[in-house]
């Protein structure tokens, strides 16, 4: 996962705050002398800033005032034994209770003289905002001649906030990796946009100097931090000036996202107002999401049917090539019924007014890429947004979707249903004392549990079942949440046909309930490391298919 943020500018006041100004990192002695002739001129240069007030090196040992190359009161060392990672600096910030503004940064960066004037009378003691600053390369021969570092979305070497806004205590844990290696500063405005801050890259009115003119590197490609990642394209550039980073194609980005109005975080803020307005009229709605092999199926059953040269050999091929995964992971058993499957599952996206889609510059799209595009240019007058918005713990922070479902009839279409209630009883302790439904009534429904070995009628006969049970709670909820494999389309249509709501979110509807699966495991280590309390738990036995694993590894157990 790669989040994409557009910076906005920097709201610049005549007023000057006065709160003093802290640098934080890490003093070290290079390898070659040239090397840390640059490390100390930049320790000099802040030093010499007289709009900043400490600099704090938190060191491996604690050198001398010859060592440093300057001798300030302004330096306050601290002896911390190890590589500096950014959990250190947090802790330390909270355990010595500093106040002000708190500027990280990498040992080759000074300020520019005026930067810290405008930081001082922008709105970071005001508002909830973090600031992941793209460099300039110093030119040591003629300051003026210092050039942007691309401009580049995909790189900062200082990072800024105000203790007005000091992240929680408990998600210290989750930045503990180190300064300086490759991914850190991605990882940086990952972590920092779910914990609900508004990041900013604005460095022509925070301007910072990289003096690094020795090239000289010590770390490698194995070093870098791990994804999640996110990027922030700096404001007043355009984006035809930016190069294509992490494999992310910046401009194609921009043209999917309606330059930048959808496919992105805020998208939370779009479906919740969306739900809510629904729901205030009183009038049903249907989300429906782009799914992943049953997208591929349905859509080119649904072009083979709208070819007048039919190719009937080349069609039957497809389907039987995609038989085995499309019954495997998604529970789908398609003998003769291809063509109702696709009619069913487009009819989803026929009778919404917005939809879920994926970002192209994930894991899904390119599998995807021919009937994605179908689906963009066939509903284009739809509204498409971010299909990881549905990925409810990237905004615990930032008020969740979910909170526009106060007080509703909830029915909770999922084959976790007996550990869903469970659950229920204790859903605060699961993301920091945030309740997800706060006033909501449920009800559960289980699906067609046909995925992996489980044994299944033909697509057609479990659909048929299926709507059955979901007609005989129609007076029991207002609003469906769904889980459940290739039936999430369908379902979601039946439903909305009866008068009611349906929103299809996926397997990740688990994770609202703290049931962990392999899956975010390993695709979302800092939600683990952020949420993971003695609260969570795994799917019981009886909620796994037979030979599970085979299931993408077992991904939702």
């Amino acid at each position: 996962m790669k989040l994409i943020i557009k910076s906005k500018k920097l709201i610049i006041n005549n007023k000057v705050n006065d709160d003093d100004v802290h640098i934080f990192n890490q003093f070290f002695i290079p390898s070659t002398d040239e090397r840390y002739d640059e490390i100390k001129y930049c320790l000099k240069q802040n030093v010499e800033n007289d709009d900043i007030d400490y600099i704090h090196l938190l060191c491996e040992r604690i050198y001398t005032d010859e060592e440093l190359g300057i001798q300030s009161n302004k330096i306050i060392q601290t002896n911390i034994g190890k590589r500096l990672t950014f959990q250190d600096v947090f802790q330390y910030i909270r355990t010595n209770d500093i106040t002000g503004y708190l500027i990280l940064l990498n040992s080759d960066i000074f300020f520019f003289s005026e930067t810290i004037n405008n930081l001082k009378r922008s709105n970071f003691h005001t508002h909830k905002l973090f600031g992941a600053i793209l460099r300039y390369d110093y030119n040591s021969k003629d300051i003026s001649k210092s050039k942007i570092f691309g401009p580049r979305f995909d790189s900062q070497d200082t990072w800024i906030l105000h203790s007005n806004f000091n992240i929680p205590e408990f998600s210290e844990k989750t930045f503990d990796f180190e300064f300086g290696k490759p991914g850190c500063d991605n990882k940086l405005i990952y972590l920092m946009s779910i914990l609900g801050y508004d990041i900013l890259n604005d460095p022509k009115h925070i301007k910072t100097l990289h003096f690094h003119e020795s090239k000289i590197r010590s770390y490698t490609i194995k070093d870098t931090v791990p994804l999640p990642w996110g990027v922030i394209c700096p404001y007043s550039y355009e984006i035809d000036t930016l190069p294509n980073s992490l494999g992310v194609g910046i401009q194609q980005f921009s043209v999917w996202s309606k330059n930048f109005t959808t496919l992105m975080l805020e998208d939370n803020k779009y479906l919740s107002n969306y739900i809510s307005d629904k729901i205030q009229s009183g009038k049903n709605f249907i989300i429906p999401r782009i799914a992943g092999i049953e997208n591929n199926a349905a859509v080119f059953q649904r072009i083979f049917n709208e070819n007048p040269h039919k190719d009937v050999t080349s069609l039957k091929q497809y389907i039987q090539r995609i038989s085995y995964t499309m019954k495997n992971n998604a529970g789908i058993q398609l003998s003769n019924t291809a063509d109702l499957y696709s009619n069913l599952y487009l009819s989803a996206f026929e009778k919404c007014d917005i939809f879920a889609s994926w970002e192209p510059q994930g894991g899904v799209a390119p599998g995807i890429a021919q009937s994605l595009e179908y689906m963009l240019n066939k509903y284009k007058v739809k509204h498409p947004f971010w299909a990881l918005t549905f990925d409810i713990f990237h905004y615990i922070f930032s008020e969740p979707w979910t909170h526009s479902l106060k007080g509703k009839r909830l029915l909770i279409v999922s084959p976790f249903i007996e550990t869903i209630k469970e659950q229920l009883s204790i859903r605060e302790h699961l993301y920091n004392g945030v309740d997800l439904f706060p006033g909501c009534t449920f009800e559960f429904l289980n699906p067609p549990q046909t995925q992996a070995d489980e044994p299944s009628q033909d697509f057609l006969y479990e659909m048929h079942r299926f709507k059955q049970n979901v007609d005989k709670k129609l007076n029991s909820f207002d609003i469906a949440l769904v889980s459940c494999g290739g039936y999430g389309n369908p379902i979601c249509a039946h439903i909305y046909s009866k008068g009611k709501s349906a929103i299809y979110v996926g397997g990740v509807l688990q994770m609202y309930f703290g049931i962990l699966g392999n899956r975010w495991i390993k695709d979302r280590p800092d939600i683990i490391k952020l949420y993971h309390n003695k609260y969570w738990t795994r799917p019981k036995s009886t909620e796994r298919p037979k030979n599970c694993g085979k299931v993408e590894g077992a991904c939702y157990w």
